[in-house]
């Protein structure tokens, strides 16, 4: 069994502004090279959002889906209550070592 590779040289570097409402974009770039025989190239950029697939969820509906499962997995544990009711006693008993004291607890 065989497995294909193949190999390239990076001859430049350049930069294309996307923001995230961009849906459709075509464009020339400039690529910033150290070998003198390819100075000055340009490259034609086609970006097509529609073509990777289903969309991307917005970065706020990304966050609050993961507050909303960090709250439920808390909740299903009961973490904060136990997170209250370790400081409680803490503060009541104030030992020398409060680390200790809470992982004992």
């Amino acid at each position: 069994r065989n497995t294909k590779i193949d190999l390239y040289q990076h001859i430049g570097t350049c930069s294309v502004p996307v923001d995230e409402e961009t849906t459709k974009l075509i464009t020339e770039v400039n690529v910033n090279s150290s070998e003198p025989t390819h100075a000055g190239m340009r490259l034609k950029v086609k970006i097509d959002s529609n073509a990777a697939g289903p969309p991307k969820p917005s970065r706020k509906d990304r966050v609050s889906a993961v507050k909303i499962e960090a709250k439920e997995y808390l909740d299903h544990h009961g973490i904060e209550e136990r997170l209250s009711d370790a400081v409680k006693t803490l503060l009541k008993v104030r030992p020398a070592d409060p680390t200790d004291f809470i992982i004992e607890s």
